[in-house]
């Protein structure tokens, strides 16, 4: 629609056509469908070809700088819609955080904005301006929709400072890094930063004198949403492996004999990203039931996925989640342990993250 901010296709995506006019037709497309479109920095038309393919009136903004899109973003008069048509999956997509439910309950929104332009890999391959509008749009909805709370996750070379300059007169800021390794004992070295803004007045005022027990107690989750069979695998473990992913698991012990952890939800004949380290491979996590564990024959308990993840396990939060503080045995927890997989960030695990983060700065 006119008024809400642009779809974002990114030169990846554009570089799966066959030929360059699958930019413009990507353009009248977008037109057909009425929404506004952002050019990439790497798209290979000019700016003035490609506003020549548009249809009269069609909005369309040129990704350039932090700058020249910031103004956009903070341009009151430029609203996002909670649904837009989305061109990528042909369908309503959500892309604005939903309103309050009621005044009881906590608005929480837990996000990791793509980390290509910032991250070791991103530098290899020279990446330059692909998620600046994916953040931008993300800041967008935040000071559109003003949660309580925003929890946001990305590597430590994200420049954080960034989210500081759009929310940091409305909200309270804290950041905290972590990395499984040094600050839990758990042989995964992924340095992560967690970002944690709270509206102070709102959620002092509500929750001043809830702790972090009585909480769980009253959010509100519907039964198919993925924190609550993420909380109900804390303490079940899960022996049985079928179909596809019992092929994988076949395939990973036949090309990675020498490791003991292997990530169920990606294909072990994907191109694996190594780490620099030790030569292992980088495993992040998807859901609560795809990280195997050979040493144990099951997959990882949802306690283990938190420490996987980065999360500090105190014995505080531990009791306040129902489950044990040590890691269960099984798991090898020495620099021995090897893992193969890599797929990406997790919406179930983050969302736990979120919560866990969030007590542990109010405790």
């Amino acid at each position: 629609a006119p008024a809400s901010l642009p779809l974002y296709f990114t030169a990846t995506a554009l570089a799966k056509l066959a030929h360059k006019d699958g930019e413009v037709g990507i353009v009248k497309a977008a037109a057909k469908a009425g929404v506004t479109y952002m050019l990439p920095t790497l798209s290979s038309y000019t700016l003035d070809e490609m506003l020549e393919a548009r249809s009269p009136g069609q909005l369309m903004f040129a990704q350039k700088t932090m700058e020249e899109l910031a103004e956009i973003i903070r341009n009151p008069t430029t609203k996002l819609q909670e649904w837009d048509q989305c061109i990528s999956h042909n369908q309503m997509c959500r892309r604005l955080h939903g309103q309050k439910l009621t005044q009881g309950i906590l608005q929480v929104l837990i996000a990791g904005s793509p980390c290509t332009d910032y991250s070791k890999w991103g530098k290899v391959l020279q990446s330059a301006g692909p998620t600046t509008a994916f953040f931008l749009i993300l800041m967008k909805s935040v000071l559109q929709s003003l949660p309580d709370v925003f929890v946001h996750e990305n590597v430590t070379t994200f420049p954080m400072d960034h989210i500081v300059s759009f929310l940091g007169e409305l909200y309270d800021i804290t950041f905290s890094q972590i990395d499984p390794a040094d600050d839990c004992g758990f042989p995964i070295h992924r340095k992560r930063v967690y970002l944690v803004a709270h509206r102070r007045a709102v959620v002092m005022r509500r929750y001043k004198d809830i702790g972090f027990p009585e909480y769980v107690r009253q959010v509100q989750i519907k039964s198919t949403h993925k924190l609550q069979v993420f909380l109900s695998a804390m303490t079940a473990g899960i022996t049985t492996v079928t179909g596809s992913k019992m092929k994988r698991l076949l395939r990973y012990r036949e090309l990675f004999s020498n490791h003991n952890v292997f990530d169920l939800n990606q294909s072990p004949d994907a191109r694996p990203r190594k780490n620099a380290a030790d030569g292992s491979l980088q495993t992040l996590t998807t859901n609560v039931t795809s990280l195997w564990s050979e040493d144990a024959e099951r997959y990882f308990f949802g306690l283990e996925l938190l420490l996987a993840h980065g999360v500090p396990i105190t014995e505080w939060a531990a009791s306040a989640l129902g489950t044990e503080m040590v890691v269960t045995t099984g798991v090898s927890n020495t620099a021995h342990c090897r893992m193969a997989g890599n797929s990406m960030h997790a919406a179930a695990v983050g969302r736990a993250i979120a919560y866990l983060l969030f007590f542990l700065t109010f405790r």
